[in-house]
């Protein structure tokens, strides 16, 4: 009897010991698993904030574009009667390729502004219809291309 006590103390010791490795072992998973939860939810919140960052990048990029063409656009203006004509649009589309290289159809807007008017009004209204993103509203088809950018 006493041989089968100290057999099953010494049972209980390992079965202790293992239940005590097994306790370590959950200890270091769950902190693992938190570390892992915590690096994902940096990484997707840099991600988010990086995401934003791109965002507001692209729209002061736009609206700098914008107000790049309109500048090129009254300054191109050299009677400053608010009509474009030929020559006029010649020198607005040779100077908005310059800039940001935009690569411009020419063909297609002056088709454009025949149809809205050879003035400044139509010109914007032209440069509303691009940057929009509404497709109903862009001055081209699908699969046509109005400008590119040069890479």
């Amino acid at each position: 009897m006493e041989e089968k006590n100290s057999r099953m103390k010494e049972r209980i010791k390992a079965m202790e010991h293992s239940v005590s490795k097994i306790d370590e072992y959950k200890q270091i998973l769950t902190q693992i698993a938190e570390l892992e939860n915590f690096a994902i939810d940096d990484l997707e919140e840099d991600l988010k904030t990086k995401q934003d960052i791109l965002e507001q990048n692209e729209i002061g990029l736009v609206g700098s574009t914008i107000d790049n063409i309109i500048d090129v656009l009254l300054k191109a203006d050299l009677n400053q009667d608010q009509e474009i004509c030929e020559d006029e649009l010649e020198l607005v589309i040779s100077n908005i390729e310059g800039i940001q290289n935009i690569n411009l159809n020419d063909e297609l807007i002056h088709q454009k502004l025949d149809e809205y008017g050879n003035n400044i009004e139509a010109v914007i209204r032209l440069l509303i219809d691009v940057f929009d993103e509404d497709p109903t509203t862009a001055p081209v088809a699908v699969g046509e291309t109005f400008y590119t950018e040069n890479t």
